[in-house]
């Protein structure tokens, strides 16, 4: 994401503002563009001595006029001599708020941002060019600003009570920074991250104290200044979606990232406080997707070294599941979700027992009864930690830290669908951690029965998702993706009778740009290279910060995305 200042800002730091004017009333100009973020913000400022009437005027971001691509500047009536407003666009665009100057060009509009050449474009009420700013068009990197604290500020700062320098008011608009790191995933060249008996990749119990990062270091410059307090008072107003490096600018580590913290950066920075309140980098929470063929197993691994699993895996293949957690060192679970009572689902629980493996607090399920041997040897291990769940409720690992790592029950049962079918009524949960959500529903359906559309409004927007029966053509419905919106998803298969992964399934994770990672090839279709990559054992490693990396890694590769 590339972030731009505000004519304001860049003013303020003594640096001159290039604009294209072409046609027409000159000192309406566009003094910012970032194409590249969700939300894109377009700004747009009077820099004359009168009033502008913007009626019958229209900002675009394409030759082609039409009602996807054009935003009626009459909305906003007019702009009085050195007024700024925002345009907004994207998913995460903020409601249009007149008094904040900010205005929602469309929800799902973004920028056609895939070229350096993309622009926006101000026409008058004759449809002039009034100005325009190309995408690719950046302004000079600024100097570190001189904003100081007010003479008056106490030596020191506490979280509760410290003194926010009235200069950063005239910030406004997003600053440049490096770019965090792209969405579009990039294998680079390291080998693989996923497990083996030397190298397993359970975190440490204590956490490091020694960040990658400099404490406070919000734009990634490795300095500590007055840039960073811009870089989160523009956040913690909403104004910018990501911030390059989240994962250390909660200074005061009190779990939120807001204007205290810009308020002791600024202190920090001006030699008002001798350092910043103690911090520690947070580790990442673990994922992993084990190759167990065709069945399900995922083993969540928390920042504090809390475990939990999502099935177990088929009956006929526990020596997967068994060597994989092995090779990590685990002898216990501390909690155990069966998402339902199919065996290649539940199958492996009881052999882990006898390897040694065990459920330390709870098993958690739906209740009720199944008619199979591999039910009956699940309960009997289970035994009274079994645990039936309800719609809501909420496990928390890493509990009473400053980022917990959740595990919520979003629906079981069918979510009020009446049927029969096993797969029907999957537990839906959602995994979160921080800006960070999977959700893992396992053989939930979206066609005969539909569950699918009635439970993903509740699960809302994801980073991953586990892909609901292996890839199967009855789920992954159209609906269920238009909500949750995953970059990821894991589909977790082996040879099998079904045909799994389906074309149908795939072609609508394809359609909604979503990178899919297998653990196996399956029987169906092939992969697609474009989309596509068959890894084993897949691994999430993720960080909570919004913008921060989670990667996904699997044999031969480790792609990287971010948190949106």
């Amino acid at each position: 994401m590339r972030v731009v200042f505000t004519a304001a800002f860049l003013a303020l730091l003594g640096i001159a503002v290039f604009v294209n004017v072409t046609s027409g009333a000159d000192h309406i100009r566009i003094t910012a563009l970032n194409c590249e973020s969700n939300p894109e913000v377009v700004s747009i400022k009077n820099l004359g001595s009168a009033p502008q009437s913007l009626a019958g005027w229209k900002l675009r971001s394409d030759p082609v006029d039409n009602a996807g691509q054009v935003f009626d500047l009459s909305e906003i009536g007019s702009l009085d001599a050195g007024e700024e407003i925002s345009v907004f666009s994207g998913s995460n665009a903020p409601a249009t708020n007149a008094s904040l100057g900010q205005y929602r060009w469309a929800l799902s509009f973004k920028l056609r941002n895939d070229d350096p050449t993309d622009f926006a474009q101000i026409l008058d009420d004759g449809l002039n060019v009034v100005d325009q700013l190309n995408c690719g068009d950046e302004p000079p990197t600024p100097e570190t600003p001189t904003l100081m604290p007010t003479s008056t500020a106490p030596a020191t700062a506490s979280p509760s009570a410290t003194p926010m320098p009235t200069e950063t008011a005239t910030v406004t608009s997003s600053p440049p920074a490096t770019p965090p790191v792209s969405a579009t995933p990039t294998p680079p060249a390291p080998p693989p991250a996923t497990p083996s008996p030397t190298a397993p990749l359970v975190p440490t119990q204590t956490p490091t104290t020694t960040p990658a990062r400099l404490a406070g270091d919000a734009n990634c410059d490795d300095t500590v200044n007055a840039i960073d307090s811009a870089f989160i008072l523009q956040f913690s107003a909403a104004l910018l979606g990501t911030l390059p490096c989240a994962d250390v600018a909660d200074v005061n580590n009190d779990g939120v990232t807001n204007p205290l913290d810009a308020a002791l950066i600024l202190q920090f920075s001006a030699g008002l406080l001798d350092s910043l309140p103690p911090w520690r980098a947070p580790l990442p929470l673990q994922v992993h997707h084990i190759d167990t063929e065709q069945g399900d197993a995922a083993l969540i691994i928390s920042p504090g070294g809390e475990t939990a699993m999502v099935d177990d895996g088929d009956r006929l293949r526990c020596s997967n599941v068994i060597s994989y957690l092995g090779a990590l060192s685990i002898t216990s679970i501390d909690y155990h979700f069966a998402s339902h009572y199919h065996a290649d689902h539940i199958g492996c629980l009881d052999d882990m027992a006898a390897a040694g493996i065990t459920v330390a607090m709870a098993c958690y399920d739906r209740g009720g009864s199944y008619d199979s041997a591999t039910f009956d040897a699940y309960v009997a291990t289970c035994a009274d930690k079994r645990q039936t769940v309800t719609q809501g409720q909420v496990i928390t690992l890493d509990e009473g830290t400053v980022t917990p790592v959740t595990i919520t029950v979003v629906a079981l049962d069918g979510a009020g669908v009446t049927t029969s079918d096993e797969n029907a009524v999957s537990l839906v949960l959602r995994l979160s951690y921080g800006s960070f959500d999977e959700v893992l529903a396992g053989d939930l359906t979206g066609e005969d029965p539909d569950v699918e559309s009635v439970v993903a409004p509740q699960v809302g927007d994801v980073e991953v998702y586990k892909v609901n029966h292996h890839g199967s053509r009855f789920s992954t419905n159209d609906a269920w993706l238009d909500e949750i919106q995953p970059e990821v998803a894991v589909i977790s298969t082996g040879v099998n009778t079904y045909g799994h992964p389906t074309a149908n399934a795939l072609e609508r994770l394809h359609d909604h740009g979503i990178h899919a990672y297998w653990t196996n090839e399956g029987s169906g279709e092939g992969p697609n290279p474009a989309w596509d990559q068959v890894g084993g054992d897949i691994v999430i490693e993720a960080l909570p910060g919004l913008g921060a990396e989670y990667t996904v890694s699997g044999e031969g590769f480790t792609d990287a995305y971010i948190n949106e």
